[in-house]
């Protein structure tokens, strides 16, 4: 056996330029195929790792597939608004958490750097426990503790420059909209630790500062002047809305409706036991206006339809991989009508026909495993060049 192992490795690096065509064809039949499983196996890896750390996640009846990846990874259209009386009635069952994501925002840039401009950086209003739930940590600074304050991901930290003490802008969204609120300036006092999740390309702040983003939070002045003339009072309020909260205006700032209708746009349902989630899901079942999504479930439906059109790719792939292994068959075949004075050679000097098949073999088990060591070690380059969530990112757009 070693004598065939040497005699076929002498072989394959005498007639390189053979072995390296022959390495060539095989890795780009390989690499394809296995390319596609690897992805697909860490992307169903990755969907999942995010899904399973929440038992439910409530929103607006509609497109499943919306809600799930708005409240998940920030993507897709937008799958409407449930209210905070809706966050109250769901209590009893575990930790809950809102969301509100409607907003996306940039970097407000100073007259001496260049404005690299990003857009499309979801503002994720939320409660501190979201930050507990992800197990999010800070590289700097701290979390935000009043109205205006914000802490941005590694990623939009790096890609925009950001430092703590530097500031945000919410993006406006209707430019020609003249009864729309200012975009809102808000101070960043944190960035985030890497996670190597959707997190890493977000502005985390408190739900409120999103309710101010909105326009349902407001801030203005008492009424400033009172004359009185011929039994007349005239009074003048100076209102207005602040582009920026600070310490000296935070106390003005407030809503004139019920705080149980104040909007957002999913909750995120850490229930106790299997008993209070099967409980929550037979109250809401049938409901007009609310669905309540197993996100599990959800990705499991994505990923049988990713599948489908994978197992077609996959039956392309062993057409290709026939075809190619019957040109192999022919190499081999006419490798063989070559050297039959080589063989003739070996035959004189001891070399049984066995052992000459065996030769012919082991010259062809090498470049196969050659091939297969070489698709692997590319497909595993690009998972690392593109991690999942990138991926993630094109499927959803």
């Amino acid at each position: 056996m070693r004598s065939v192992l040497f005699l076929a490795y002498k072989y394959i690096v005498h007639n390189y330029t053979k072995t390296i065509i022959l390495t060539i064809c095989l890795v780009l039949t390989t690499i394809v195929p296995l390319a596609a499983y690897f992805i697909i196996e860490n992307y169903q890896n990755d969907l999942k790792k995010r899904a399973k750390q929440v038992t439910l996640i409530a929103g607006k009846r509609g497109n499943d597939y919306d809600i799930l990846l708005r409240s998940l990874y920030y993507k897709g259209s937008y799958p409407g608004s449930l209210s905070m009386k809706n966050l109250e009635d769901m209590k009893h069952v575990g930790k809950v958490i809102p969301m509100y994501l409607p907003f996306t925002g940039h970097k407000l840039y100073t007259n001496n750097e260049q404005n690299a401009y990003y857009d499309n950086i979801p503002i994720i209003g939320t409660h501190l426990d979201y930050f507990s739930l992800r197990k999010i940590s800070l590289q700097q600074g701290r979390l935000p503790s009043i109205l205006g304050e914000a802490v941005v991901g590694a990623s939009t930290a790096q890609d925009m420059n950001i430092q703590v003490g530097d500031f945000v802008l919410s993006d406006q969204k209707n430019l020609y909209d003249i009864s729309a609120s200012y975009p809102l300036k808000m101070k960043v006092v944190g960035i985030l630790r890497p996670n190597y999740s959707a997190d890493d390309n977000a502005i985390f702040v408190d739900i409120k500062t999103t309710w101010i983003i909105q326009g349902i939070f407001h801030g203005h002045d008492n009424i400033t002047k009172n004359t009185q003339q011929k039994n007349v009072v005239i009074s003048k309020a100076k209102i207005y809305e602040y582009p920026q909260v600070t310490l000296d205006n935070l106390d003005m700032f407030h809503h004139h409706g019920k705080a149980e209708e104040l909007p957002i746009t999913t909750i995120l349902i850490i229930a106790r036991d299997h008993k209070s989630k099967t409980i929550l899901l037979g109250d809401y079942q049938g409901n007009e206006n609310i669905t309540l999504i197993q996100p599990l479930k959800v990705i499991d439906r994505l990923m049988s339809l990713i599948l489908r059109v994978h197992a077609f790719f996959k039956a392309y792939f062993i057409l290709v991989i026939t075809t190619v292994s019957l040109f192999l068959v022919l190499i081999i075949m006419l490798s063989i009508r070559i050297r039959t004075q080589e063989f003739q050679t070996l035959s004189k000097m001891g070399c049984s026909y066995k052992m000459l098949r065996g030769i012919i073999l082991m010259e062809f088990i090498l470049v196969f495993v050659i091939s297969i060591a070489l698709s692997t070690t590319c497909v595993f380059i690009f998972q690392w060049l593109v991690p999942p969530q990138y991926l993630l990112q094109l499927f959803t757009g």
